[in-house]
């Protein structure tokens, strides 16, 4: 015996079409204006077997005495100042935002091929403009699967490297990022830094301190507030020597943050080359706890949040230190995580002091993407702005 089945959705398309020939050519955006999304809920058929009972159902609802009177006139059919009121509005009316979602990360010597730099720069380059590509391309895909608003970047080459950077994100993964990106002056390693942001930045300078891989940027949200992103990176080494050199950077970097934030908040995000969580013994005496404000337990205005104080952002590199932080001050460090190693690297380690480039691609010891991890955390903004600057 043959059974009947009702298919709802076939009906309204038969309908769909019958009602085309209902209300003939003088109603030629009929398709447009009579879909089932934008017939009144009130007067919506309820699908039923047989087309034509659906079809007048439909030319009623889609009627345009049906349909004015039980909708709310639209905006040009009220008074010329409430028209005006409602358009105003809706231009001033900020759009707020609750969080930033940042990150750091060390992109491990993302130098193209060309042959222009200094004598230590030129030996870490890309062999091949290849070898550039398949390192751009990793890093881009890393960022993609990180969807942060702001990113801080060190280890890479210059302008240059981070423009064919932006466009790679923006081809290949709709990503549409703004940049700051100003010389800096370490003239022996070559390395530079910079900061990417979904947001509009400002002011984009280096500041009056004593570290030369750094810059600095306002980030402007979308309500008009705005946030002192620093992007830095300080000596490395655990030599006597080295350890001043970065103590020394520590110190003039923490006079500016404390200076910067009377005005405004300010995220420090970067490599800082430190070791210690800040429940570590001797973690006062660190670059990173000078930093956090933990050198100066009687001043607690000059506080900031370390992201190593959550355990999942205290291995951030491949030997699994704590040497990328991000420090939020005057406002709230809600989480912090450091990416998944698989994200970056690809098989065992590669052997320590090898170049990048001279490491294969589709065999061990594979090529990692870079020697560190990506480092996130996410910040949430006051409802009051007025309350985070110089807390």
């Amino acid at each position: 015996m043959r059974t009947s089945v009702f298919m709802p959705h076939v009906a309204w398309e038969r309908s769909h079409a019958n009602i085309g020939l209902a209300l003939g050519p003088s109603s030629p955006n009929w398709f447009e204006r009579c879909t089932p999304a934008m017939i009144p809920a009130a007067t919506r058929p309820r699908p039923r077997p047989g087309t034509w009972f659906t079809t007048l159902a439909l030319v009623f609802a889609c009627s345009p005495a049906s349909q004015t009177s039980t909708t709310t006139p639209s905006l040009v059919d009220k008074p010329a100042k409430a028209q005006a009121t409602t358009q105003a509005a809706s231009v001033a009316a900020p759009v707020r935002i609750n969080s930033l979602m940042v990150g750091t990360f060390n992109l491990g010597w993302a130098f193209d091929a060309t042959d222009d730099r200094t004598e230590m720069a030129n030996e870490n380059n890309a062999a091949t403009p290849a070898d550039w590509e398949w390192k751009r391309n990793e890093i881009a895909k890393v960022l993609a699967r990180e969807q942060l608003d702001v990113v801080a970047l060190q280890g890479i080459g210059g302008e240059r490297e981070l423009i064919d950077l932006v466009v790679q994100l923006r081809e290949a993964s709709k990503l549409e990022y703004e940049y700051a990106f100003v010389d800096g002056e370490d003239r022996i390693t070559g390395l530079q830094v910079a900061l990417l942001s979904k947001y509009p930045l400002q002011e984009k300078r280096r500041l009056d301190i004593s570290l030369p891989r750094h810059v600095a940027a306002d980030v402007k949200l979308p309500d008009d507030r705005t946030v002192t992103m620093l992007v830095v990176h300080l000596r490395a080494g655990s030599y006597r020597a080295q350890i001043e050199a970065r103590m020394k950077q520590a110190k003039s970097l923490k006079r500016a943050v404390d200076q910067l934030r009377k005005d405004q908040p300010v995220v420090v995000l970067g490599d800082v080359n430190g070791e210690l969580a800040p429940e570590q013994e001797g973690y006062k005496a660190t670059a990173e706890g000078l930093l956090s404000g933990a050198a100066t337990p009687s001043k607690l205005e000059d506080d900031c949040k370390d992201s190593a104080y959550y355990e999942a952002a205290q291995m951030t590199d491949w030997q699994g230190k704590a040497t990328h932080r991000i420090f939020v001050c005057g406002l709230d460090l809600r989480s912090a995580a450091a990416s998944s190693r698989n994200l970056i690297f690809r098989g065992d380690v590669d052997p320590e002091g090898s170049k990048w480039s001279k490491l294969p691609v589709d065999h061990e010891p594979f090529r990692d993407v870079s020697e560190n991890l990506l480092v996130r955390a996410q910040i949430v903004l006051p409802d009051n702005p007025t309350s985070a600057a110089g807390e």
